[in-house]
């Protein structure tokens, strides 16, 4: 049972980076990506693209984004700073 627990928790992790981010971010998950939305602070939707695992961000303004990651039936939310 404990294995099952830590294989579920293995799947649903995605690594985001560079953060902060200055001209993209960088998407690692074990399950493939199926669709990524970026909301600003205010919840304005800045960007909605299927299977990224790079993001190019260089003319968005310097804030404080919030990152959902949709992988089958597990939505994974991150916080990305712009710099």
């Amino acid at each position: 049972m404990f294995e099952f627990i830590l294989l579920k928790l293995a799947e649903s992790y995605v690594l985001v980076y560079q953060n902060p981010a200055t001209d993209y971010i960088r998407l690692i998950s074990a399950k493939p990506i199926d669709k990524v939305e970026i909301y600003d602070s205010s919840g304005k939707l800045y960007l909605s693209t299927p299977n990224a695992d790079t993001i190019y961000l260089p003319d968005w303004q310097k804030r404080y984004f919030i990152v959902r990651i949709y992988m089958g039936d597990t939505v994974v939310t991150k916080n990305i700073i712009k710099n």
